[in-house]
């Protein structure tokens, strides 16, 4: 049976953090937080690697602005709409936990990002309690989160996450994710090349 889903325009949702840059390792690195003890758990509030103060001054890390002020993007940024020479749309979705955040990523995404505009970004603004939801359009051709929370939601036809350990595939991701198809790669300009070529295997089948 044929995905009801309308092909004639693919659509590609990116997630920001974690995804088009390394949030948790700025923030593991300026609170002086090991890097497997950090991505040992996506739910920081039950990540039993790290202390209780530990895991407040993460939570905290997310809605400071100083954090978000020079984001330094992954290579391969400057390619994420390269899928709209094929017909697709490309957008951006993300969750911030305040207005001066979610100002600072859509700045910088806009210098970063050729051909992007404020239109193609949306900017959720959550409290730490709301950041395990995302809603994502039914029409999604290719979903890219970090989160096994939102692929686990995900109505599109391929999830692509960064691999990043046991925060995403570890067993109690795997748990949540709970069978949605999943495809892990090593860095966004794999995730880009992976975007791209399913786009091309998607309108060559309609």
């Amino acid at each position: 049976m044929k995905n009801s889903i309308d092909s004639s325009r693919p659509k590609v949702v990116f997630d920001v953090d974690d995804v088009l840059w390394p949030l948790g390792e700025v923030v593991a690195r300026k609170l002086g937080i090991d890097s497997e003890r950090y991505f040992y758990q996506f739910s920081v509030k039950d990540n039993p690697m790290l202390t209780e103060q530990e895991r407040e001054a993460v939570i905290a890390a997310f809605a400071d602005p100083q954090y978000f002020a020079e984001i330094d993007f992954f290579a391969g940024i400057e390619s994420i709409m390269k899928p709209c020479e094929l017909g697709a749309i490309v957008k951006i979705k993300s969750n911030s936990f305040n207005e001066q955040v979610a100002r600072l990523k859509v700045q910088q995404l806009l210098a970063a990002v050729p051909n992007l505009c404020e239109d193609d970004i949306q900017m959720n603004i959550i409290r730490y309690g709301q950041a395990h939801g995302k809603t994502i359009d039914r029409d999604t051709t290719i979903f890219v989160d970090d989160s096994p929370y939102n692929v686990a939601t995900s109505p599109a036809i391929t999830n692509i996450m960064p691999d990043l350990g046991n925060w995403n595939r570890g067993a109690e991701a795997m748990r949540i994710i709970n069978g949605r198809p999943v495809r892990y790669a090593k860095s966004l300009c794999e995730i880009n090349e992976l975007v791209y070529t399913q786009i091309e295997h998607q309108l060559r089948a309609v």
